[in-house]
């Protein structure tokens, strides 16, 4: 028998022939078998009565719906594909519309693109040339898209040549022109000059003004014309009669030219230093006395520069870019931005209620009316001394950091040093390689977790741990860990809503992100987006300074920098540190940076310095321009040209030799040893021994030299008295820091778009791939039960054991065929996706920890990555889906089976996650795709082997339900489709009508799908619902786990305590641990129960 064995055996159903027979039997009249009857070689029973039978007797429903027996026919036959049989004694072609699989009473399988009698499933050509078409388009498009972008490029860097060839080609016109715009801007000033001096309107060689408001100017001619005296200099006086400024503000202008044409002020200015600055300086000075014309004429050029019309509104963040910037310096815009915005009327400032501080429009009465009197607030607010807030300082006593150096053996990084951070003040950190100089950083900021640090540190002259104070405290790592697809202005802003204390107001944290640009030189690239290598952004010096700004938007009382020069040029090493400079000047900010080989002018910037050598040991601590004194006494001398900074590294790694001659006598006695090699030379193989015996007479050196410090020199370095503590920070709620780590990632997925679009794309035809080669969905097959006559008619007993013989032959194959299908599908869905979800997480490793370590919420940042995440893959996953469901035609509703796509996102989205979290982050990628396909492998039923097995073992269940992404997704998607099969294909009862089926006999149970369901026989096209709630728990269970290794592995780059260390010493910590565990194994217990439950 074909397809099909017998429950029993034969000896069983030979026992039962010759029983009671349950249909009317009569005797063959003839050699033929008529239509509708099914005969053997003496008797024939009517087809109908074996419908009706087991309707009516067996109560077993409409098991035989869809059977056909034609004439000399010795089996009970289905009715063949592309036919429909309405009863045993009638075969009707397939009507147009619909497709007819075998054993079908009456069409039930919509299929618009079948013809009468079709052969085939075949799919709505209707909605194949929609779907080319909507492929093609997204593929051409994104060609065309980066072929443009990558042509604008192109075209972009040709025109920047170009247009430098240009430039340079008509470099005197341009400064001619230049030249004459800036006369043309200062016209005000000319003019009031010209009349003063009563010289013609356009006729003076020295100063004329055309009938179109084109200002000549000739420096030497007006020289001659105010110096009176003709002794070649002209005096305060002389000047004055021309410009008639403020005695203060006079003695400005003449100290301003004279430092300029580098010469002491004298009270004179030289006819040289005229010719050269005059202009110059008279467009710096423009504010003074500034008159309303003037004002115009800079609201002129503001609106010219927006591109708007003389009278229209213009933005405040134009003054960055207009000649204001050439009066105050970015800083003042800053403050005129603010006494603008807050000196708004009250409709006006209703209209830009939610604008930033810079984009609030302005009209031009209300600027020429206030503009004046502001200028004069700021500069006179400048002039001021700045009340400096006092920063945090940092003393430090036998200061130690040992680290695990392998075999239970501690090495000191950091050696029993003694010094003092001074608030307000800027402290560099110097030293050879391996000195430690990052190590003594981070023991004094917080973050040395990856060793024991040991000694007494004083906060504000108040011994305590630096740990307790990580919200005053800011730390600039040296690579520039910002978000490279977001603006200045965004990153800085991201950075306040999470860290600045709870309750800060949104107008307040965008008026200090306007602050902190002006400070870092950043604001006109506030809307600049910061770039990396792969898109075009700021240069590094900018950069580095919105990595510095990162750590100012949390208002700190204390600044940390690692190397914060490295790796830029010059001149923006020097920006850097000059804005750090302010920063402890003018804010009271204390700042602390390791320092590596600095320029002459970045190294004088420094109030005080630590130098060190190998081993952490301190060798020099004091102030900046006593050091080359100290090096002197030890038999340093420093040659002509020579910077102080490269000669004290180059002396504190025993490179440089001593003269004996120059060390002090009291100094030489101090070292006891190696003192015959303290003067050798260093050998051409490096660190020999005498650099290590000048080394360790560098250390004794100092420790004799501190000790031996007067009671008032030892002030320098001890705690000061004791002042106020920085305040406790409250960090913003949970809550918005997750909306706020939603909405940035949600701004990188449309920065980062074209990416997301090849993601979606390769998912989409690698999908369609599948669909197209193994769909469309298979239907129940020709096939003949071959069930001999004699056992069609016997009683209900004898038949209940060949019941499967009606319809597994004919449905087997196909429903095998579906499990592969929906395998098949799975394991390319969860691949790709596990793919995308475990970049999501190692993409921004760097950017997390930095936030991490600075107080920012971890469970927050890694739920919102979970919501966006799944939402993403799950849009991406359901357009794939859509080509799918098309393809395939399942029968089951569109919303269970985007439903299911959407949870095996979400099961295969928390597994990346997880394999990407505690994966080394080189390989995170790599571990997430393994996993994931592994487990869809060996632990998802249907190709390796069937869901019986799985249902046979709990605690298989258990660990495939846990572990494997896509378990029920298979499951669902086939049982969803067959349940909507009609009664006579075996997976379906009727229950009104079949009520003593024997479900243990239906196609759910031989194929062991769903069988813990007891409505799963239930005819429903709705969908089948049962494993939802476990794919839910066990992407639950697997996110509990994230939350733990996310939280509980890399803690010391998150400068957090060890979890052991936690364990031990806090008891809340342990308290949380045990709850974790509790609630992890309380949703696997769930998860067990919900996927083990019978009825």
């Amino acid at each position: 028998m074909s397809g099909f064995n017998f429950d029993g055996g034969i000896d069983y159903l030979d026992s039962c022939i010759g029983s009671d027979f349950s249909v009317e039997v009569v005797n063959v009249d003839g050699d033929s078998c008529p239509l509708g009857f099914v005969c053997n070689a003496t008797q024939m029973a009517n087809c109908t009565h074996i419908w009706a039978n087991a309707i009516e007797n067996f109560k077993w429903g409409h098991v035989h719906d869809g059977i056909y027996c034609p004439e000399n026919n010795a089996f009970l036959q289905f009715c063949e594909q592309s036919y429909y049989c309405p009863n045993p004694e009638t075969r009707l072609p397939c009507p147009k519309g619909f497709f007819c699989p075998a054993k079908t009473k009456v069409p039930y399988i919509s299929c618009t693109g079948c013809l009468e009698g079709s052969q085939a499933y075949r799919l709505d050509n209707a909605l194949t040339v929609p779907f080319l078409i909507v492929f093609i388009v997204v593929v051409v498009g994104y060609i065309t898209f980066d072929f443009a972008r990558t042509y604008l490029q192109l075209l972009t860097a040709r025109m920047e040549s170009l247009s430098n060839r240009i430039l340079q080609e008509s470099e005197i016109e341009r400064h001619a022109d230049a030249r004459q715009a800036r006369l043309n801007h200062l016209r005000p000033k000319f003019a009031i000059i010209q009349s003063r001096l009563h010289l013609e309107r356009e006729n003076s060689e020295a100063l004329a003004i055309d009938t179109e408001g084109n200002v000549t100017f000739n420096e030497v001619e007006f020289f001659e014309l105010v110096d009176q005296d003709k002794n070649g200099t002209i005096t305060y006086e002389e000047l004055d009669a021309v410009l008639q400024l403020q005695p203060k503000e006079l003695r400005q202008f003449v100290e301003r030219m004279n430092e300029l044409d580098h010469h002491e002020n004298t009270g004179e200015i030289s006819k040289k230093c005229f010719t050269h600055y005059f202009v110059d300086v008279l467009e710096e000075c423009a504010s003074f006395q500034l008159t309303p014309e003037e004002a115009g004429l800079i609201w002129d050029e503001m609106t010219k520069r927006s591109g708007g019309k003389k009278n229209s509104k213009v933005r405040l963040q134009t003054m960055y870019d207009s000649s204001i910037s050439n009066v105050l310096s970015d800083t003042q815009i800053s403050q005129m931005i603010t006494k603008f915005r807050l000196s708004l009327d009250e409709s006006t400032r209703a209209d830009n209620s939610s604008a930033r501080p810079s984009v609030v429009a302005l009209e031009r009465d209300f600027f020429c009316n206030n503009y004046p009197k502001f200028l004069d607030e700021v500069q006179a607010e400048s002039s001021e001394k700045s009340t400096r807030v006092e920063g945090i300082d940092i003393a430090f006593r036998n200061l130690e950091l040992a680290v695990n150096a392998g075999r239970n053996v501690t090495v000191n990084v950091v050696d029993n040093v003694t010094g003092r951070v001074q608030g307000g003040k800027m402290t560099a950190v110097m030293g050879g390689s391996g000195a430690g100089k990052t190590s003594l950083l981070n023991a004094l900021c917080g973050r040395a977790y990856y060793g024991e640090v040991k000694g007494d540190v004083f906060i504000n002259g108040h011994q305590a741990s630096i740990e307790d104070f990580t919200g005053s405290i800011g730390f600039v790592p040296q690579d520039d860990i910002v978000f490279a697809e977001l603006t200045v202005r965004e990153n800085l802003m991201f950075s306040g809503r999470l860290r600045l204390p709870k309750g800060t107001p949104v107008y307040q944290i965008e008026a200090l992100a306007e602050t902190v640009m002006a400070n870092l030189g950043l604001a006109r690239k506030s809307s600049s987006l910061v770039g990396d290598v792969t898109r075009r952004g700021l240069s590094g010096g900018e950069k580095k300074r919105v990595n510095i700004g990162l750590e100012l938007m949390a208002r700190p009382a204390a600044l940390f920098l690692d190397e914060p020069t490295s790796g830029l040029d010059s001149s923006s090493s020097l920006l850097v540190m000059n804005s750090l400079k302010q920063l402890s000047e003018v804010d009271g900010v204390t700042v602390c940076s390791v320092i590596h080989q600095p320029r002459k002018f970045i190294f004088d910037l420094y109030d005080s310095i630590i130098l060190l050598n190998a081993g952490g040991r301190m060798v020099y601590h004091g102030k900046v321009d006593e050091a080359q004194s100290y090096f002197n006494s030890l038999g340093h001398e420093l040659q002509p040209g020579e910077s102080v900074a490269d000669w004290i590294i180059d002396i504190s790694t025993g490179r440089s030799v001593p003269n004996k001659n120059l060390i002090d006598s009291e100094k030489r006695m101090t070292q006891s040893y190696g003192t015959m090699r303290l003067f050798d030379a260093t050998s051409e193989g490096g660190d020999d021994e005498a650099e290590k015996v000048r080394r360790e007479f560098l250390h004794k050196s100092w420790v004799s030299h501190f000790k031996s410090m007067s009671p008032d020199t030892k002030t320098y370095y001890e705690p000061p008295k004791p002042y106020e503590l920085p305040r406790a920070i409250i960090q913003p709620s949970f809550l918005l820091q997750l909306w706020m780590q939603i909405k940035r990632l949600s701004i990188l997925s449309i920065r980062n778009l074209r990416s997301k679009l090849i993601e979606t794309i390769l998912l989409f035809a690698a999908a369609a791939m599948i669909a197209a080669v193994l769909g469309p969905m298979n239907f129940p097959v020709n096939s003949i039960p071959y069930v001999p006559f004699e056992y069609l008619i016997e009683n209900k007993e004898c038949q209940t054991s060949i019941l499967p013989g009606y319809y597994e032959s004919a449905v087997s194959q196909s429903t095998i065929s579906n499990i592969t299908f929906a395998f098949c599908v799975s394991f390319i869905i969860t691949t790709l996706v596990g793919i995308s979800a475990a970049r999501a997480v190692s993409e921004k490793r760097l950017e997390f920890y930095r936030e991490s370590a600075s107080g920012c919420s971890v469970n927050a940042y890694f739920l919102a990555l979970n919501i966006h995440t799944v939402f993403e893959s799950a849009v991406q996953v359901i357009i794939a889906g859509i080509l799918v469901n098309w393809l395939w035609s399942g029968l089951s509703h569109d919303g269970i089976t985007f439903l299911n796509f959407v949870l095996l996102t979400w099961t295969t989205v928390a597994w990346a996650m997880l394999m990407a979290l505690i994966a080394p982050p080189q390989l995170s990628m790599l571990f997430a795709v393994f996993y994931n396909a592994l487990a869809c492998l060996v632990l998802t039923p249907g190709l390796m082997y069937n869901f019986k097995v799985v249902y046979d073992s709990s605690v298989l269940a258990v660990v495939s339900a846990l572990f494997s992404p896509s378990r029920f997704f298979v499951e669902t998607a086939v049982v969803s489709d067959s349940k909507c099969l009609p009664s006579q294909t075996g997976f379906t009862v009727d229950r009104m009508i079949a009520t003593d089926f024997p479900v243990e006999k239906d196609m759910f149970s031989l194929l062991s799908l769903g069988i813990n369901d007891p409505y799963v026989s239930d005819y429903s096209c709705s969908g089948w619902y049962w494993n939802v709630l476990p794919a839910i728990l066990a992407g639950l269970a697997v996110r509990f786990l994230g939350f733990g290794a996310i939280n509980g592995f890399n803690r010391s780059v998150q400068s957090k305590k060890s979890l052991w260390h936690e364990l031990r010493w806090s008891k809340l910590f342990l308290i949380k641990f045990i709850l974790y565990w509790i609630v992890f194994f309380g949703l696997v217990a769930a998860l067990a129960y919900t996927t083990l439950r019978k009825g």
